[in-house]
Order: C-alpha cells, then sequence, then structure tokens
C-alpha cells in the first residue's frame, strides 16, 4: 500500500471515530503528495470540510507574536531585555520591573495569567464569562484589567509556567514599538511575506467566507 493510501485510511478511520476532523496536506518540496479534508466545517449545517476550509488556530497564533518580536528585535526596534514595564508604562500595577520581552517569550515571567488553565477548565472558563462580557474583549488592550492587578504566580525567571497574559503583552509591545496595530503588523510583516493569502484576524461571533 502506498503512501496516500495508508494516511487516506488512517485519516478515514480516526474520521469515523470522531477523533480527528480538519485537513491535511503533505508536500515534499513543490510536490504534493497528498491532500484530503475530514468532517465538518459547520455540523448544524451539515457542511463540510474542504481543503481550503479555514480553522481558528487559537493559541498556535502565538508562534506569529514570536515571530513579530523577533522582527522587531532583528531591526533594533526592541531588545529581548527591554523591561515590559517601562515599554508598556505598567508601574501601578503587580508586574515586576525585572519582566522583560524575553521572559514573556518563554513563559518565565511569573506574572499572573487572565484565565488560569490549571483548574477545571470547564467550571473557570464559566465562571470567568459570567463575570464577563468575554465576547466584547476585541482587543489586547481589553485583557489588562484580568492580569495586571493579580499578585505574580512565581518569581521572574524562575520556572516554565503557560501564560496566555505574556503574549498580550508581546501584542502590545510589538503595537507599541512598531506604531501599528497588533492585527496590521502580522498581516503586513509575517501574512504578506508569507503570501498567507487566507490568513486573518477574524472574529469568534463574525460571519466570514469559508470558516469552519
Amino acid at each position: 500500500m502506498n503512501f496516500s493510501n495508508l494516511l487516506g485510511e488512517l485519516l478515514e478511520k480516526q474520521n469515523r471515530l470522531h477523533q480527528f476532523s480538519g485537513t491535511v496536506l503533505v508536500k515534499r518540496g513543490t510536490d504534493e503528495l497528498f491532500k484530503a479534508a475530514y468532517g465538518d466545517a459547520n455540523k448544524s449545517w451539515g457542511i463540510k470540510n474542504r481543503t481550503d476550509t479555514r480553522f481558528r488556530i487559537a493559541s498556535v497564533s502565538k508562534l506569529f507574536t514570536a515571530v513579530a518580536i523577533l522582527q522587531l528585535v532583528d531591526d533594533q526596534t526592541i531588545n529581548l531585555g527591554t523591561p515590559i514595564v517601562d515599554c508598556l508604562s505598567l508601574e501601578n500595577t503587580t508586574i515586576s520591573q525585572a519582566v522583560t520581552i524575553e521572559h514573556l517569550l518563554t513563559m518565565t515571567a511569573g506574572i499572573a495569567d487572565w484565565f488560569d488553565e490549571s483548574g477545571d477548565w470547564a467550571e473557570d472558563w464559566a465562571a470567568l464569562c459570567r463575570k464577563y462580557p468575554i465576547y466584547q474583549f476585541r482587543r489586547n488592550e481589553d485583557y489588562l484589567p484580568l492580569f495586571i492587578h493579580e499578585p505574580p504566580v512565581a518569581s521572574t525567571g524562575q520556572q516554565h509556567q503557560y501564560n496566555n497574559a505574556s503574549y498580550i503583552l508581546l501584542g502590545l509591545a510589538i503595537a507599541k514599538r512598531s506604531g501599528l496595530s497588533y492585527v496590521d503588523y502580522v498581516r503586513t510583516h509575517i501574512f504578506a511575506k508569507a503570501d498567507m493569502i487566507s490568513s486573518d484576524f477574524v472574529a469568534l461571533d463574525g460571519v466570514d467566507k469559508n470558516v469552519a
């Protein structure tokens, strides 16, 4: 059995077991070895995924934030040792002066997160949504009140702990130092340069073309 048939059978099986829904593309150089779509883009309407369906990638977008920061480091617009408090004028918060861009990138800042994922995720998320209209959080700035006055969870640089708030601050630093909004910077300096013509930032409650 060749590679394409073997991979196709595996993905079909996982789809039947409700273990996989999405699209797969495998290439070697410019040669396309496998391309297929599985599952539903919209379960309510029974719309199937296509190979050009767009998906929400959630925290995978942190990759683009990291690339953007390192681009700014490369052109000397920002430094890995830059204290985030100075960069964003966060002096009247619980964020330590010791926290640098590098600490935020590596999730070793020790700052409080805007949502703690270490407990009962579903219950804690429901409690957060009851307290805050999360659908109104459109910009990085909107998340600041949820964490900048909370006590640190660890000393700066002492341990790694997954932290979404760190990347909120990095997004704000990108906007501050580049003069563009975070989304416009990524669109211009990453998506456009990489020819990612279908990638974009879309609202969770938006109705956007060809989005699962």
